[in-house]
């Protein structure tokens, strides 16, 4: 079937190419015009001859509204928008942030601890190494 269907919005590419007389595409109110009929009627197909006129009410465009949100719409987008959005996201991402924050200060607080050991531990070392020299 794709096959025919090819075949046809190629000849009729090729036919309004050659199009002498004017060639007017006209989208009447609540129509469609979608991908390949909107590639096969496009006026740059012909634009010494074919005009479009389409009704306020009706639509049209190479892509459906859900392909462009694919294309333009990036995952990355998507997700800012779920966590400005969403309530529950909000709450979680708040959260997340404490308990970075509260993990940063552990992570201070043995670093801290750490050297103050250190010291502890090689004041002792040493007095016990010299001891033992004696």
């Amino acid at each position: 079937m794709y096959e025919q269907i090819l075949k046809f919005g190629a000849e009729i590419v090729c036919a309004l190419r050659r199009a002498t007389a004017p060639v007017l595409v006209y989208i009447p109110p609540g129509a469609e015009l979608r991908g390949g009929a909107w590639a096969v009627v496009d006026p740059s197909v012909n634009s010494l001859r074919m005009e479009m006129y389409a009704d306020n009410d009706a639509r049209g465009g190479v892509l459906e509204a859900e392909g462009i949100v694919e294309v333009k719409y990036r995952q990355r987008d998507i997700l800012k928008t779920m966590h400005r959005l969403d309530p529950e996201l909000l709450r979680l991402g708040a959260r997340n942030n404490e308990i970075k924050d509260q993990i940063n200060e552990i992570s201070k607080n043995l670093d801290r601890r750490g050297s103050i050991d250190d010291v502890l531990i090689k004041t002792d070392a040493g007095k016990q190494a010299e001891t033992r020299v004696r």
